[in-house]
C-alpha cells in the first residue's frame, strides 16, 4: 500500500450518494458495476481529457478484494472496479486505470483505510532515500530551507531532514494529522485545494510528492497548484512509478502497482518531460529507483519472477520451464497471480526547478 493522498478536492456531496452513482458525474440514473464493466461509462484521460488510447489489458487482482479482512465499505468500492483495465493515452502518454473512482468514493476510501498501511521503515523507502541524495547537496543544512511534504502522514520523511529546515505538511488522514500535531512539523492543510496561492504561492523552497501522483484524480490541476507553491529557484520533487520500466512493458495491466484501487494514474518519463516544458519548469533530474530498497539477490529473484509470470501468460512455456530449473525457483511452477516485485527500479524521481523569475 501507499502513503496518504493529501490532494483530493475538498468539495463534498450535499448528500451521501450510493457508491455506484459516483462513477459517471452528472448521470441521472444509477450506474451499476456491470454497466461500467461493459464499457458504458468509459473514462477519458484524467490529465488531458482526450478520448481513446491504447488498451493495455485487464488490471491485476485487487488487493482489497483478495483480503478477507478488507472493511465492507472499502470492499463495496473495490467491487465496482473488479474488471478495470490499463489504458495508455495517445496524446500525453499517461497510463491510467479505466474506469476510475469518483472523488467522493476516493474520499470515503481514504477516510476508512487503516493508518498502519502508511507506516514504513524509512531506511528502505526508495523515494525518500533518492530524494535526500538529490536535495542535501543542493541546500545548506544550516539554512532555514522551507519544505512542504504533500501526503506526509506522520512526517517520517520530514523528520529525516536537517533540524534547521522549516517543515510543513499536508495530510488528509485523521491519524496522520494527529501525529503531525504532536511534532515540530506545521500542518497547513488537509488537501492541496484548501490552499490559496494568494497566501501560499511562491512560499516553499521545496515541495515533495512521494507515492501520491498515482492517487491523483485530476493530475493537471493538482500539479499546477503544486508548482505555484514553489518559490522562484525552488524545486518540486515527485516520486511515482515509471511506466516505461521493462517490467511494466512486459506485464502491462498485470504489473503489481495496479494491485490497489487507490492507484489511478501511472506516469512515464515522456509525460514528466512534457509537463515540465509546458509549465516552464526545468527538469533537473529523472532518477530511477526501487519502491523498496533491497539487496542484489532479492532484485534478481524479482526479475526472474516477472519474466516467469510474463512467459506463463504469453505462451512462452519453454522460458518458464527454464526459470523453474534454477535452484530456488521450482515453486514457480505452481505460482499464479500478482508478482510483487517492489525491489526493481520501476519508480522514478522527477525533480523540477522553477526558474528564478517565472510564473508556473
Amino acid at each position: 500500500m501507499e502513503r496518504g493522498l493529501g490532494i483530493l478536492s475538498t468539495q463534498r456531496s450535499q448528500r451521501d450518494r450510493p457508491f455506484v452513482n459516483a462513477f459517471c458525474p452528472g448521470a441521472t440514473e444509477t450506474v451499476t458495476a456491470e454497466e461500467i464493466h461493459r464499457g458504458r461509462c468509459r473514462t477519458t484521460c484524467p490529465y488531458c481529457h482526450s478520448d481513446g488510447g491504447e488498451d493495455l489489458g485487464p488490471a491485476c487482482e485487487l488487493a482489497e478484494l483478495a483480503d478477507a479482512a478488507t472493511p465492507s465499505i472499502i470492499r463495496v468500492i473495490a467491487e465496482t472496479l473488479r474488471d478495470s483495465r490499463l489504458v495508455r493515452c495517445g496524446r500525453c502518454s499517461l497510463q491510467f486505470r479505466d474506469p476510475q473512482l469518483a472523488r467522493e468514493d476516493l474520499e470515503r476510501l481514504y477516510q476508512n483505510l487503516p493508518a498502519t498501511i502508511w507506516q514504513y521503515d524509512a531506511a528502505s523507502v526508495g523515494s525518500w532515500v533518492t530524494a535526500k541524495k538529490q536535495l542535501l547537496p543542493r541546500y545548506s543544512i544550516h539554512d532555514p530551507v522551507s519544505v512542504l511534504d504533500v501526503g506526509a502522514f506522520d512526517g517520517a520523511f520530514l523528520n529525516q531532514l536537517p533540524d534547521a529546515w522549516k517543515k510543513f505538511a499536508i495530510e488528509p488522514s485523521p491519524k496522520g494529522r494527529e501525529m503531525l500535531r504532536s511534532s515540530q512539523i506545521e500542518l497547513i492543510a488537509e488537501y492541496v485545494e484548501d490552499l490559496s496561492l494568494i497566501t501560499h504561492g511562491d512560499r516553499f523552497d521545496i515541495v515533495t510528492l512521494f507515492d501520491v501522483f498515482e492517487h491523483l484524480p485530476d493530475p493537471s490541476s493538482t500539479l499546477k497548484t503544486l508548482a505555484g507553491l514553489v518559490k522562484p529557484s525552488g524545486r518540486l520533487v515527485i516520486s511515482t512509478c515509471n511506466a516505461d520500466h521493462w517490467s511494466w512493458r512486459l506485464l502491462r495491466g498485470q504489473h503489481w502497482y495496479l494491485h490497489s484501487i487507490q492507484h489511478l494514474c501511472f506516469a512515464t518519463t515522456e509525460f514528466f518531460r512534457a509537463w515540465g516544458e509546458q509549465h516552464g519548469l526545468l527538469v533537473e533530474s529523472l532518477v530511477n529507483h526501487p519502491h523498496q530498497i533491497a539487496g542484489d539477490a532479492q532484485r534478481v529473484k524479482h526479475s526472474l519472477e516477472v519474466l516467469h509470470s510474463w512467459a506463463m501468460d504469453n505462451g512462452r512455456t519453454y522460458l518458464a520451464r527454464v526459470i523453474q530449473t534454477i535452484p530456488g525457483f521450482r515453486h514457480l511452477a505452481h505460482k499464479r497471480g500478482v508478482v510483487f516485485a517492489n525491489t526493481l527500479s520501476d519508480h522514478q524521481l522527477a525533480m523540477f526547478q522553477r526558474p528564478a523569475s517565472s510564473a508556473p
